[in-house]
């Protein structure tokens, strides 16, 4: 019960209209009413700021307290997502490409302050309300200066979390940039300052039906989690496959959310009736369902000749090292479809200049080296060898990470340069003349003036 007058004072702040005190008019008033943990936040200051909520470290999402040991805990729970570090890094990297242009933000710079939200819905909100307050003081809509705003909001990497976020980001009209699917105009009507990065999906189903086509597939079967999201996809791609006369084996939906409800016999009589399966679903998704048919098959110890289908939604590099190469190997192999990333020569060399013992304020640089080489920089043990910081990160394997800039990496670089672009339209639009007669600064504009005609 102690969370519920927590919640109900949030609820009262979020009526509260947004407001700023005058820096030099008033005194700010707030006595650190609640801490925000910034032991999880990359900041650098400027004169907007690009917020980032996104998931680097990640703890068992279905919070099973009575599957502290299972096999789903030990493939996924508590541990760094190596690869998605990128996406960090690409944000930083993005950010750092906008000031160094000398034309496209003219006396402008963009800073960032970036959580790790460990894939916690309690912290996808937490730092969603953080963002919008004082740095370090947790007050929503209420700034103690009128210094570095927030201009826009990258996050999150999944659906699930980007509709998190998009129910509080959308109540202050902050834009919001993240992974979503196909977007309603019921969803537009809610989410209206929601905008997605990642690209369209129906692309990538008629690339999955011209996969068939090739190889002469005629008798696949469809697996989604049971949610809107799984609904749609099987919706979209069966009329797609009825056309082309591939036969449909079977399509079934599976709840992600109950490790009690999953029948995974019943399942693996269905997964036996095609040749070819499509596994869709986010990371919460594929990784309930891989983990618990890996158990299954391990009991089992019988071959499954299937050829899998994995839509890009999902990654195995979200599966821990070594056991993503176990998944692998049980399943025989996968097919994976991946987003298009364009060639950005520069961020390699970015990636190959970081140094974990002059990490300039970002608090998960020593934590991810120590976790992709297997070392410590303090008090190395005989599993951990001594960190020297100059490990090469050429030398890991792609499953772990990459040094060329991958879709989802890509994404959030153009997402920060789509907000770039939208306030350099908004700072030649005639606006900065009024503001400066009125003696304002470009950096107190509404963040939701920066959106129209811009995205």
């Amino acid at each position: 019960m102690t969370g519920l007058p927590l919640l109900l004072l949030l609820l009262l702040f979020w009526l509260l209209p947004p407001t700023s005190a005058k820096r030099k008019q008033s005194v700010c008033v707030l006595t650190n009413p609640f801490q925000t943990p910034e032991q999880w936040d990359y900041y650098r200051s400027g004169d907007f700021i690009i917020g980032g909520n996104l998931n680097l470290q990640t703890f068992d999402p279905f919070n099973f307290q009575d599957y502290e040991n299972t096999l789903f805990s030990r493939l996924f729970g508590k541990d760094i997502i190596s690869k998605n570090y990128q996406q960090f890094l690409a944000l930083m990297f993005a950010v750092r490409e906008v000031n160094k242009d000398p034309v496209l933000l003219l006396n402008i710079t963009l800073g960032f302050h970036i959580y790790d939200n460990h894939k916690l819905e309690r912290r996808i909100f937490l730092f969603s309300l953080s963002l919008l307050s004082t740095r370090g003081q947790m007050v929503p809509g209420y700034k103690c200066d009128q210094r570095e705003p927030l201009l826009s909001v990258i996050g999150g990497l999944n659906s699930r979390s980007s509709r998190l976020m998009a129910s509080i980001f959308s109540i202050f009209k902050v834009s919001q940039l993240g992974v979503g699917f196909e977007v309603s105009q019921r969803d537009r009507r809610v989410y209206p300052s929601f905008f997605r990065i990642n690209p369209k999906e129906f692309p990538q189903y008629e690339g999955l039906v011209q996969l068939f086509l090739y190889f002469q597939w005629n008798w696949v079967g469809l697996v989604a989690p049971e949610d809107d999201i799984g609904e749609h996809f099987i919706s979209i791609l069966m009329p797609i496959l009825k056309e082309k006369e591939i036969c449909l084996a079977f399509s079934n939906l599976f709840i992600s959310d109950n490790i009690a409800k999953l029948d995974l016999n019943s399942l693996l009589k269905i997964l036996l009736k095609a040749e070819v399966v499509i596994l869709f679903g986010d990371f919460r998704n594929v990784s309930f369902f891989l983990s618990h048919l890996y158990d299954d098959l391990l009991s089992r110890k019988s071959p499954f000749w299937k050829v899998w289908l994995i839509t890009s939604h999902w990654t195995f590099g979200a599966i821990r090292y070594p056991y993503s190469l176990r998944v692998l190997k049980l399943l025989h192999g996968a097919l994976h479809f991946r987003d298009h990333a364009g060639d950005v020569p520069e961020f390699s060399r970015f990636l190959l200049s970081l140094d974990p013992l002059k990490p300039q304020g970002d608090v998960f640089l020593p934590l991810w080296w120590q976790r992709v080489f297997n070392c410590r920089f303090h008090k190395p043990t005989r599993s951990y060898k001594q960190c020297t910081g100059k490990e090469n990160l050429q030398n890991l394997p792609s499953y772990v990470f990459e040094t060329s800039m991958t879709g989802e990496s890509y994404n959030i670089y153009n997402a920060v340069y789509a907000v770039a672009h939208a306030l350099h339209a908004m700072h030649g639009s005639g606006m900065r003349p009024a503001m400066m007669r009125l003696g304002k600064r470009i950096s107190n504009v509404p963040s939701w003036q920066v959106i129209p005609g811009t995205f």
